[in-house]
């Protein structure tokens, strides 16, 4: 059953399947953000959010900072 299901995830992962998930799309978020020169925009609408305004909100509570200012970090450290 779902709550089987989820009650086995918990157990097994430590966390939620929501909270799992969101790792995942966060690590993808991360890995684009660092790695190609695609828009916010794009990025955002690949990892299946609305708008990208709702994204860089999401980003900024998983990070403490815009998705923006997470990439010119990122890539001037990588730089040096």
């Amino acid at each position: 059953s779902e709550s089987k299901l989820i009650k086995a995830f918990k157990t097994e992962t430590g966390t939620t399947v929501g909270k799992y998930i969101d790792k995942l799309i966060f690590a993808r978020a991360e890995f684009l953000l660092s790695k190609t020169d695609d828009s916010i925009k794009s990025i955002s609408s690949e990892l299946g959010f609305c708008d990208q305004f709702y994204f860089a909100r999401r980003f900024r509570q998983c990070f403490g900072e815009s998705p923006i200012a997470y990439r010119k970090r990122v890539k001037a450290a990588s730089k040096i």
